[in-house]
């Protein structure tokens, strides 16, 4: 989905992955609706992702015959994708030289995993209650929604069996490397992704001495309410500052 302001002029590029949606029930530009709608009229294009597998997209024959846990590293190569893309079509009313990225959930490990794979993208990032950036973690918090047949542990044992397997998979391995300034919300009371995750990236970020802005929301769950157009505010002053 690709939201464009009206009126005149290039626009800003911003990018949008959204979190973890079962691709059974997955329909076009779902999960981050709110999100789309506001940066637009804040005087963004906003291109909002379908990972491989979702809505209309392609499959990937990767994880089809495999079977093993890449981190959303395929949802990534996608994102990235998607910038170079929009490059590409040199479309007359977007400025996608400084891109913008924010990533909810599963789509701010996505979000990580650019961030430290191609720090050369994007500009400025959103993390929105993000996934931890070690993807052992992850596996082992949702291992129990694997396919039937999954191979995960069979080719990759676990972390302690094969610690360099994980900490090559991991964005958490090349935080140093992240160039652009992160801004990272999370909320109190989110029984999906552990307030604890969000503290230790932040932590892990001031260690590497990157410019990362911590912002704790008492109460919000997962999804933000009372407080999501403050969260929106300061996403959008963020993106003004360094895209435009």
């Amino acid at each position: 989905i690709l939201n464009i302001p009206t009126g005149e002029g290039q626009f800003p590029l911003v990018v949008l992955n959204h979190g973890y949606i079962d691709p059974k029930i997955y329909t076009q530009g779902r999960g981050l609706k709110r999100e789309q709608d506001y940066v637009a009229r804040a005087g963004f294009a906003v291109l909002h992702t379908d990972y491989r597998g979702h809505a209309d997209s392609d499959f990937s024959p990767m994880d089809e015959e495999t079977k093993i846990y890449d981190g959303g590293l395929e949802y990534a190569m996608d994102s990235a994708n998607a910038i170079n893309a929009v490059r590409a079509a040199n479309l007359p009313t977007i400025d996608a030289r400084k891109v913008g990225m924010l990533g909810h959930s599963l789509g701010g490990g996505v979000t990580l995993t650019i961030l430290t794979g191609r720090p050369d993208l994007v500009s400025a990032a959103v993390l929105y209650a993000p996934v931890h950036a070690d993807m052992w973690e992850n596996f082992s918090r949702w291992r129990r929604e694997r396919d039937e047949g999954d191979r995960t542990l069979e080719v990759m044992q676990t972390r302690e069996e094969n610690p360099a397997a994980w900490d090559a998979l991991s964005p958490e391995t090349y935080l140093k490397d992240i160039r652009s300034p992160v801004l990272l919300f999370q909320g109190s009371r989110d029984k999906d992704v552990p307030k604890e995750w969000s503290d230790h990236l932040a932590e892990r970020l001031k260690e590497e001495g990157k410019d990362i802005t911590y912002i704790e929301y008492d109460g919000e769950g997962h999804e933000f309410s009372t407080q999501w157009t403050d969260f929106m505010e300061k996403t959008v002053e963020l993106l003004r500052e360094e895209l435009k």
